[in-house]
C-alpha cells in the first residue's frame, strides 16, 4: 500500500478514478460504467486502495437486491500538498509528467473515437479547448494568477450534474522555462 497521497494518485487507473468522481459522489457501479475499459476486479482493487490510503469513504450504503451498493466520496481533497512532493526524484517527477499527460491523451482520444470516422468534427460546439502561452510573470503574479484559477476551477467543481451539464476534464499546467 501507498504510503502517500503522491503514491496513491501517482497511478494510472486510480487518477482516472479520481478524474472520473472530481468532486461527485459515486458508487462503484457508476465508477464502471465511467470506465468501462478497466476490468471490474482491478477497478475495484484500486478502488479500495484509495479507501485504505485514506483518499475515499463510503458515505451511504444502499441496499440493492441481496447486497448493498457503497456510495463513495472523497474523504480528502485529491489535491497534492507541498510535503507530498518533498524528495522526489527527477526520474519519478518525469514518470508523474508523462503519466498525467498520457491519462489526458488517452481521454482526449477516447471522446474522439466516438464520432464516426467520417463526421467532420467541430471542436468549439464539442467542447474541446486547448492553448499554450508563454507568459511573463513574477513570483507574485504567478502565484496570484495560479490561485485565480484555482478558485475558478473550485466554484466549477461545486456544480452538481445536470442534464444541460456536460462532464469536462480541465486540466492545466505552469512549466518554467529557465530554473535559476
Amino acid at each position: 500500500m501507498e504510503n502517500n497521497l503522491f503514491d496513491l494518485l501517482v497511478h494510472p487507473i486510480r487518477l482516472r478514478i479520481v478524474t472520473a468522481m472530481s468532486n461527485d459522489q459515486m458508487t462503484s457501479k457508476e465508477i464502471a460504467e465511467a470506465l468501462p475499459d478497466i476490468p471490474q476486479t482491478t477497478l475495484y482493487r484500486h478502488i479500495n486502495a484509495l479507501i485504505e490510503g485514506g483518499l475515499l469513504e463510503i458515505v451511504e450504503e444502499i441496499p440493492q437486491r441481496g447486497t448493498v451498493e457503497r456510495v463513495l466520496g472523497f474523504k480528502t481533497q485529491p489535491s497534492l500538498q507541498p510535503e507530498d512532493l518533498i524528495g522526489l526524484s527527477k526520474d519519478k517527477l518525469k514518470d508523474t509528467f508523462t503519466l498525467i499527460m498520457y491519462t489526458l491523451l488517452n481521454e482526449a482520444l477516447g471522446t474522439l473515437d466516438k464520432f464516426p470516422e467520417d463526421q467532420e468534427i467541430d471542436l468549439l460546439r464539442e467542447g474541446f479547448q486547448f492553448s499554450e502561452c508563454q507568459l511573463n510573470l513574477t513570483d507574485e503574479e504567478y502565484n496570484q494568477m495560479n490561485q485565480k484559477i484555482l478558485q475558478i476551477m473550485v466554484e466549477a467543481m461545486n456544480h452538481k450534474p445536470a442534464p444541460e451539464r456536460k462532464r469536462r476534464i480541465f486540466s492545466y499546467m505552469f512549466i518554467p522555462l529557465a530554473v535559476d
